[in-house]
């Protein structure tokens, strides 16, 4: 009975850590990397 809880709980961590690390480096990177480039106003670009 504690085995399946703690595959559960393994499985839950795994999914967390797979999920920041997608959103960190693959989905944040492509959504500002599809952004225009600088304009004449202050974009912070620099």
């Amino acid at each position: 009975m504690i085995d399946y809880w703690q595959e559960i709980l393994a499985f839950g961590i795994l999914s967390g850590a797979v999920y920041f690390l997608v959103r960190k480096f693959i989905a944040k990177p492509l959504a500002s990397s599809s952004k225009s480039g600088c304009a004449d106003d202050d974009c912070g670009c620099h």
